[in-house]
């Protein structure tokens, strides 16, 4: 394929405005932005324009102009009654006040909350909850405009953890990584488009890149890589790999249509068949996507609970330098700059320098009460010069960084 119709359809894919973060890892589903306007690297205080509880959880925040939407998990106890609800919320990003919210019953389990990013599309928000009900909503006012109970229509099979694939929109299509090689739906009202064969599914999230001229969808199952047709749901090649951190982990799209990167692997399309390029697993992520930048991969790993950030170079897997943080964390990138969530809520600022890790500023954001229940897991979202970021207690800040 040529290397200008391959950069026409990720053009095609990334629809949304460059200056805000509308979906699950940002305008081009990659993890990254490009600033609109200048923003200061060196964090303190005074920048932090609000604070708020928005429910338990681990999705990402999304964010349209001078709106947020996010949600949550709350239990409150009435009478002699406990009431689990979940709630979808959208606030005001100057105040943090909340404009409307939009509450659904939910169960109370392991880390609780929900796990799928809502995703804005045009006047419409779709929300996934972790029982796999999928709802529709008007983003202006909040009103529901259709709703799905997947996993009550037989069509999921419901993982212990939840349902985690944040929903994925191509023109009419609605995508989640579910089932064996995902399922889809019409956006406009619900129905099902196509499924796959019933199976435990992953916790990432689809991507959308062109594959011998055809848009396509990554879906991963347990260990398998699948590409699939999102037009109808056939299977058009397929990799296989015995590892356990393959369904926890978005594929991160490369400069090279043929290349993918797998959290700790890179592979390549060669005489119609993914191989491997070369595989590392000291630093495979766990539920932690990593950015690349420049040709270098930027991500925590999980080896054996020694948490660090890493940088990659991309071609060749080779390390250029780890720095250990508290305890795991999150990232995005910002033009040439890292935006770290650190496990026990500190942002930090990290150049996106192979040669050496350069640390610009670091301020302490959200509560490091307790790292079992203040998880910080979440990758940032910046959106028109703010930092907004979040921990599974449900504490949220916004950091005003434009100047």
């Amino acid at each position: 394929m040529k290397p200008l119709i391959f950069l026409s359809l990720i053009m095609l894919f990334a629809c949304t405005s460059k200056a805000n973060w509308t979906k699950w890892r940002g305008p081009e589903a990659n993890g990254k932005i490009a600033s609109q306007k200048t923003w200061t690297t060196q964090l303190d205080s005074t920048l932090i324009i609000w604070q708020k509880n928005i429910g338990k959880g681990h999705s990402s925040i999304t964010v349209q102009d001078n709106r947020a939407y996010v949600n949550g998990w709350s239990q409150n106890i009435e009478g002699t009654d406990t009431v689990n609800m979940s709630s979808v919320l959208c606030l005001d990003t100057e105040s943090g006040n909340e404009i409307w919210k939009f509450p659904y019953p939910s169960d109370e389990r392991s880390y609780p909350g929900p796990r799928a990013t809502p995703v804005l599309d045009g006047k419409n928000l779709y929300v996934l909850s972790w029982e796999g009900t999928l709802f529709c909503l008007n983003a202006e006012d909040g009103s529901e405009v259709w709703k799905r109970d997947i996993y009550s229509d037989s069509l999921i099979v419901r993982d212990r953890w939840g349902v985690c694939s944040s929903p994925v929109i191509y023109k009419n299509l609605l995508l989640l990584n579910l089932n064996h090689h995902g399922i889809a739906f019409d956006k406009t009202n619900g129905q099902l488009i196509w499924n796959s064969p019933k199976g435990s599914g992953a916790f990432s999230s689809t991507t959308l890149f062109d594959y011998n001229g055809t848009p396509t969808g990554t879906f991963m199952s347990d260990s398998s890589l699948y590409i699939v047709d999102i037009s109808n749901g056939t299977i058009l090649n397929n990799y296989v790999s015995n590892d356990n951190f393959r369904k926890d982990n978005d594929v991160i799209l490369t400069s090279d249509p043929n290349m993918l990167f797998l959290s700790n692997e890179l592979i390549e399309l060669k005489d119609s068949i993914y191989k491997s390029v070369w595989r590392n697993d000291t630093i495979a992520s766990f539920f932690r996507t990593g950015v690349i930048v420049d040709g270098y991969v930027y991500q925590f790993n999980n080896f054996r609970n020694k948490m660090h950030l890493y940088c990659i170079e991309l071609a060749s897997g080779k390390e250029m330098w780890k720095h250990k943080y508290d305890i795991f964390g999150a990232v995005s990138a910002v033009d040439n700059k890292l935006v770290v969530l650190t496990g026990l809520g500190k942002v930090v600022i990290v150049e996106a320098n192979p040669d050496a890790y350069t640390e610009l500023s670091e301020l302490q954001v959200l509560p490091s009460v307790n790292k079992n229940t203040h998880w910080c897991w979440t990758a940032p979202t910046f959106a028109n010069g703010n930092i907004y970021v979040r921990n599974s207690n449900g504490d949220m800040a916004c950091i005003r960084v434009e100047i």
